[in-house]
C-alpha cells in the first residue's frame, strides 16, 4: 500500500511540475519576444547544461572563456564575471531560468533602449546610477583586449 500512495503522491506532483513549467512558459512568452516552442528549446539546452536549473558563475565564466579563443583570459574572465551580474539580477549567486530568458531576450531581442540600459547596468558595477571614471576606463580596457 505505501508504494501505491508514493507512486500516486509522485504521479501528483509530477502533474504540477508541468503545470508549472507551463504557467511559467506562458509567462516568459508574454514577457520576451521568444515563442512558447523556442523557450521550450532552452529550457532543454538549458537544463542539459544545468541540470540542477541552476546556472553558476563559475559555469558561465568558463563557457565564456572558452568560447573565444583570441584574448586575455583574465580579461575575458572579468568580462563574463560582468555579463553574469546582469543575468543575476536578484543576486542569488546563480542564473535561473528565467533570469537567463530574460538576459537572453534584451541580448537577442531588445530594442535598443534595452540593450543600451542593459549595458549600462553592466558597466555600473557598484550600481550608483553612474558610471565613474574607473568604471569607464575598465570598460575601455576589456573592450579593447578581450
Amino acid at each position: 500500500m505505501g508504494k501505491a500512495v508514493s507512486v500516486l503522491r509522485s504521479g501528483g506532483k509530477e502533474r504540477k511540475t508541468r503545470r508549472l513549467f507551463r504557467r511559467n512558459v506562458s509567462q516568459l512568452e508574454r514577457i520576451t519576444n521568444f515563442s512558447k516552442t523556442e523557450i521550450k528549446k532552452w529550457h532543454k539546452l538549458f537544463l542539459k547544461d544545468c541540470p540542477s536549473g541552476q546556472l553558476t558563475e563559475e559555469h558561465f565564466v568558463s563557457f565564456y572563456v572558452g568560447s573565444f579563443q583570441s584574448g586575455d583570459s583574465t580579461r575575458k574572465a572579468e568580462l563574463a564575471t560582468q555579463i553574469f551580474r546582469t543575468f543575476d539580477r536578484d543576486g542569488s549567486g546563480t542564473i535561473d531560468f528565467r533570469e537567463f530568458m530574460c538576459g537572453m531576450n534584451v541580448l537577442m531581442r531588445g530594442s535598443i533602449t534595452e540593450r543600451l540600459k542593459w549595458a549600462f547596468y553592466m558597466y555600473d558595477r557598484d550600481g550608483s546610477g553612474s558610471i565613474s571614471t574607473s568604471e569607464l576606463l575598465d570598460v575601455l580596457k576589456v573592450g579593447f583586449t578581450v
